[in-house]
């Protein structure tokens, strides 16, 4: 088993807001804040308000159990430098430039209900942060320390999804309830391409040539990127995605689907034929099922899979389950006309020093990343109770 070393830092205190939940301040911001969701909806759009409430919809979308009171949201990793991203419940992004310094904590008054964070290729410090009034960019100026920008649209609020493209010359978003994907061109703020498509979860390949998108009730799509034109096509119709994550060959997507417990696979093979451009095939494979999992000759059971996650090296997969106190940390095999293997290897339970009452620890949301480029693989675990967790693998 690997070697490992684990870093980890309280962002929030959860006992810390149950306390101040309980006072009448608390309760009059909270007013006051539920208030500001709704008028802003309204301002954005009157067609878009929903009878359901904004936390319950989300939670849907992102098939993440406790939503409302997780205290870490979404932890994204820089794919070239070791910065670090979170979104809190509190709608604030916490931006760490390494491990000693204190983050950059990055708000805005419209800025809330953060679903989403993206790092810009090829830039050291800019990053789009999807939320109810659509994206902002926040960059890093010399003598300003943080500079931002809206990118807004009428019919796309809530954005839940956001992509770069290779070169970071376009952002792609999806919105809650929206029936189009916008690329944008972020230096104007403008959109350049409209793509009608109900979707709410957008995945790159590691390679860009091929956009993954999930919509939340049934079905996916995947998108063939092109500067002229987008070709669509349907797979795993009729199939309701609840997590998905590319292997770093861009070969395999790798699926789990909603009150489901097995792990898919799903690849294109390129058809056998006369052509001289053979039609392209997507294959459809079961994995394994990550219900049932042997560790060491010990059979264990874990029910749902809420999130999976591949490192940029393609050695590991790792597992969140729905209430689970751990992350599964498997081994990812590749055999030449074969299906994908997974070996289970590790559990990860977060390992704070101190006891938090009335609170168990679980998972919420994971990145994989380079602690330098070329370096070793980190696994950076975010979890309910506000701690952050980074785990360096070695072998």
């Amino acid at each position: 088993m690997e070697q490992s070393k684990a870093t980890q830092r309280r962002v929030c205190d959860p006992l810390r807001d149950q306390d101040a939940v309980s006072s009448m301040w608390s309760t009059l911001y909270n007013g006051l804040n539920t208030g500001k969701h709704w008028l802003l909806l309204l301002v954005r759009g009157l067609q878009h308000v929903r009878t359901t409430p904004l936390d319950r919809s989300l939670a849907i979308y992102r098939g993440m159990v406790g939503w409302d009171e997780a205290c870490l949201r979404c932890i994204v990793i820089h794919p070239t430098n070791e910065q670090l991203a979170m979104v809190t419940r509190q709608d604030i992004v916490h931006l760490f430039g390494n491990w000693k310094d204190p983050p950059a904590q990055l708000q805005a008054a419209e800025q809330v209900d953060l679903y989403c964070v993206a790092f810009r290729p090829g830039t050291y410090c800019e990053l789009a942060v999807g939320c109810a009034a659509g994206i902002y960019i926040w960059q890093n100026v010399p003598n300003i320390l943080w500079e931002k920008r809206l990118l807004s649209h009428t019919e796309h609020i809530h954005v839940t999804s956001v992509q770069w493209n290779e070169p970071g010359t376009a952002l792609l978003s999806v919105a809650l309830g929206s029936r189009q994907i916008i690329v944008w061109a972020p230096d104007s703020g403008h959109p350049i391409r409209m793509l009608s498509a109900t979707i709410s979860f957008l995945l790159y390949s590691p390679d860009f040539q091929i956009l993954f998108g999930a919509c939340s009730d049934a079905g996916a799509k995947v998108y063939y990127a092109d500067r002229r034109c987008w070709q669509m096509e349907q797979i795993l119709e009729g199939r309701q995605i609840q997590t998905a994550d590319w292997t770093a060959c861009s070969t395999y997507l790798l699926f789990v689907q909603k009150d489901d417990t097995n792990l898919y696979s799903v690849t294109r093979y390129a058809e056998v034929g006369v052509f001289l451009k053979p039609q392209l095939v997507w294959t459809f494979e079961l994995v394994a099922d990550l219900h049932e999992v042997s560790v060491f000759g010990k059979v264990m059971h874990h029910g749902q899979a809420q999130a999976i996650a591949v490192d940029p090296l393609n050695v590991y997969l790792a597992v969140i389950y729905k209430r689970q106190p751990f992350v599964l940390l498997c081994k990812l095999s590749f055999v030449k006309h074969d299906k994908v293997r997974i070996l289970p290897w590790e559990y990860i339970y977060c390992d704070d020093d101190q006891t938090l009452r009335n609170c168990v620890h679980y998972p919420t949301c994971m990145c994989f990343g380079h602690a330098k480029k070329d370096g070793p693989c980190m696994l950076a675990i975010g979890w309910n109770s506000g701690i952050y967790q980074v785990k360096m693998l070695t072998e």
